[in-house]
């Protein structure tokens, strides 16, 4: 809004996981794309939401997400980053202990 006098729009786009390097997945799915996939649908929604979460799986995580309360959500949100940063340190161990042996 603050930008919108001199004639620019800005939009926000909330992705939830992509197959990257960076997030550590390697396979796309119905719920996480490939960067491709997912860039193709970004851009196609440029221009219509202030606010938005284009890639339609994502999107309906997020509504479903925001009809909890949200302890619930915010609780489920922990444990889901919780256990992703458990197997990742899980994985930094066996790798130390794999260049320990060597």
């Amino acid at each position: 809004a603050e930008l919108a006098s001199k004639g620019i729009d800005v939009q926000a786009q909330t992705p939830l996981y992509v197959t990257t390097k960076m997030a550590k997945i390697r396979k796309s799915s119905m719920t996480v794309p490939s960067p491709q996939s997912y860039a193709e649908c970004a851009a196609r929604h440029i221009g219509y939401e202030a606010v938005i979460s284009p890639w339609w799986a994502h999107s309906l995580q997020l509504w479903l997400l925001a009809l909890l309360p949200e302890a619930v959500s915010v609780k489920f949100l922990d444990w889901q980053h919780q256990a992703i940063r458990k197997k990742g340190m899980k994985k930094d161990q066996e790798k130390a202990e794999e260049k320990k042996g060597q």
